[in-house]
């Protein structure tokens, strides 16, 4: 099992459509092995489960579970209705995926 503790998270609030605003939070856990497979725990406490997100090593299960949760804030802003960020000096600001998620 993975260790509980994210590297990296936000606090976000979530606006659905028919649900109305709600508290979620964006996070990243560490990758870890397990059984020669490399497992990263992702997901957006508010949205649902994610699966651990698996690849041949930590850094490919770490990219892989960053891609994963680039289409599922994808999925819900598309869908479902939006999101801001509910921390720092951008707070109540929606968030934009294009620079969260840059293409090279």
């Amino acid at each position: 099992m993975s260790d509980d503790a994210p590297i990296v998270e936000v606090k976000v609030l979530l606006d659905h459509k028919d649900k109305g605003s709600y508290p979620g939070r964006i996070f990243i856990k560490k990758p870890y092995e397990k059984n020669g497979h490399w497992l990263c725990p992702v997901g957006v406490d508010g949205l649902g489960a994610l699966p651990e997100i698996g690849g041949g090593t930590a850094i490919q299960s770490l990219c892989l579970a960053i891609s994963a949760l680039e289409f599922r804030l994808k999925l819900y802003i598309e869908r479902e209705g939006k999101i801001y960020l509910n921390e720092g000096v951008n707070r109540g600001r929606p968030i934009d995926l294009q620079s969260m998620f840059p293409k090279t």
